[in-house]
């Protein structure tokens, strides 16, 4: 089969993007030919076609570029706060709407004229993935739902009855959770029978627990270590994880080591964030981005991984961490705990009731000291726990894409 897959962002840096690239590489060992489109910014690494190994070197790139004469501004980022340089969508002039839009149908008219797809997948059901369905093209046309897409419909209304009519014209939406798929039906007005939920995956041939014989016992996971993936800022819940690594040392728990990886786009508030690192009492390392062999070595070296975010879709970093052998802290975010009691029911994680919440994803300040309180109990606890990393390495990206194929 030959299928292009579309997102406005970059194909990497974010959990959408691992997402997309990861799904392109399990289609491609499955044999199935395939086009990318994709934004791209000017000294971006070329992606897709002309890599040199692996599954990926025969997918047919086709960028959409940004900071040029036609789209004049960074890569429109689907969460307000990018590990890269981006344009928020609720800054979008009406100029730079009509330039958006205008450039990926022209691109994405380019790919069906020149790749002609049986099948085209959509990342975000938003406003590149309604431009898709307008342009009527003579296959189906499926979307993925990640979250960030109905968040962005809550936080402002850029062009709301556009994209919700485009989305209706889909022949089928994909959703991470059961929660997110009841979401889906209420936010664009989808027919129930016409959501199905996917989950997410992971790479389980490179996310896997450290091998460890006599000579290499240093490398094994170190007693006190605790690990966070993602974007480095406050809606990820970085400052409340720091506090909360506070109240265990000045309760008497030794040796505690936390590492932060993950890029930021605020300057001024990664500054603060780097202020509050230094004066913690807990050694706090900010590693910023590293390269995917860097960040499986910190999983596997981490006893605890902790994700205390204010938002999210279905995230995939808890299931690496949790394939490397960590034990996990999260926030009990809607329709996570469900998704893995029912397709991973003995995951060693523990859950933690978030701080309510206002503007969708920003938490009252009153409620953050009980949070920092629970979450510095959960890592209490997730440090006397072994990890059990078979209990979800059924959760491949094969079985995923399986079911993705199957569902369309």
């Amino acid at each position: 089969m030959r299928i292009l897959s579309i997102t406005a962002q970059k194909p990497s840096s974010t959990g959408s993007g691992v997402f997309l690239t990861e799904m392109v590489s399990s289609l491609a060992r499955a044999g199935h030919e395939q086009a990318v489109v994709f934004g791209a910014m000017p000294d971006d690494p070329p992606a897709f076609d002309l890599a040199t190994d692996g599954p990926l070197h025969s997918v047919h790139a086709y960028p959409v570029r940004f900071k040029t004469q036609t789209l004049p501004f960074a890569v429109a980022g689907m969460s307000d706060d990018m590990p890269y340089e981006a344009t928020r969508y609720r800054d979008f002039t009406p100029d730079m709407l009509q330039a958006f839009t205008q450039a990926f149908s022209h691109v994405i008219e380019r790919a069906l004229s020149e790749f002609k797809p049986d099948l085209i997948i959509c990342h975000h059901l938003y406003i590149v993935t309604a431009v898709t369905t307008q342009l009527d093209p003579t296959c189906p046309v499926v979307g993925i739902c990640h979250g960030t897409d109905i968040r962005q419909m809550g936080k402002h209304d850029l062009c709301n009855d556009f994209v919700r009519e485009g989305i209706r014209h889909l022949n089928r939406a994909f959703a991470l959770t059961a929660d997110q798929a009841e979401l889906i039906c209420e936010c664009y007005g989808i027919a129930p029978e016409r959501v199905t939920v996917l989950g997410t995956g992971y790479n389980s041939l490179d996310f896997r627990p450290l091998e460890c014989n006599a000579t290499e016992r240093a490398d094994k996971p170190t007693a006190n270590s605790v690990l966070f993936v993602g974007k480095v800022c406050g809606k990820k819940g970085v400052p409340s994880l720091i506090r909360a690594a506070n109240l265990l040392a000045a309760e008497g728990v030794c040796d505690l080591h936390v590492r932060l990886i993950g890029g930021f786009s605020d300057a001024e508030e990664h500054a603060r964030i780097e202020a509050q690192a230094h004066s913690s009492t807990v050694p706090i390392e900010l590693a910023g981005k590293v390269p995917q062999d860097e960040l499986i070595n910190s999983y596997q070296r981490s006893h605890v991984f902790v994700l205390p975010s204010f938002f999210e879709g279905l995230p995939l970093v808890l299931i690496e961490a949790m394939a490397c052998g960590c034990v996990a802290v999260a926030t009990d975010l809607p329709g996570v705990r469900p998704w893995l009691a029912s397709v991973a029911p003995d995951a060693p994680i523990l859950f933690v009731q978030p701080p309510r919440m206002c503007n969708v994803d920003e938490p009252l300040e009153e409620d953050l000291p009980r949070f920092e309180r629970d979450i510095a109990d959960a890592i209490r606890t997730a440090l006397t726990r072994d990890g059990a990393p078979d209990t979800v390495t059924h959760l491949s990206w094969d079985a995923l894409v399986a079911r993705l194929m199957e569902g369309c």
